[in-house]
């Protein structure tokens, strides 16, 4: 759960980085956020639609920062208990 929140927080931050003029690498975006790749539909969108996209993408995030933060959990948890 605390992964899943660490990577809404995190598309957060890039969301508002991306309505801002920024001299931000794309690659920060990429690396930070994968589901970031997105936002390029939403180039010509108003605010509330890019807003909308932002937190769908934020979702996303949470959902991939939650699903590697399991496998990590997972594969340690597997190690850890091999040891003993």
């Amino acid at each position: 759960m605390k992964a899943a929140i660490l990577g809404f927080g995190m598309a957060v931050i890039l969301a508002i980085m991306a309505f801002y003029p920024t001299s931000a690498s794309p690659w920060i975006f990429l690396g930070l956020c994968p589901p970031s790749i997105f936002s390029l539909g939403l180039e010509k969108a108003g605010l509330v639609a890019g807003l909308f996209g932002w937190f769908l993408i934020a979702l996303m995030n949470a959902g991939l920062y939650a699903g590697v933060g399991w496998l990590i959990g997972w594969l340690a948890t597997g190690l850890v208990g091999r040891s003993n």
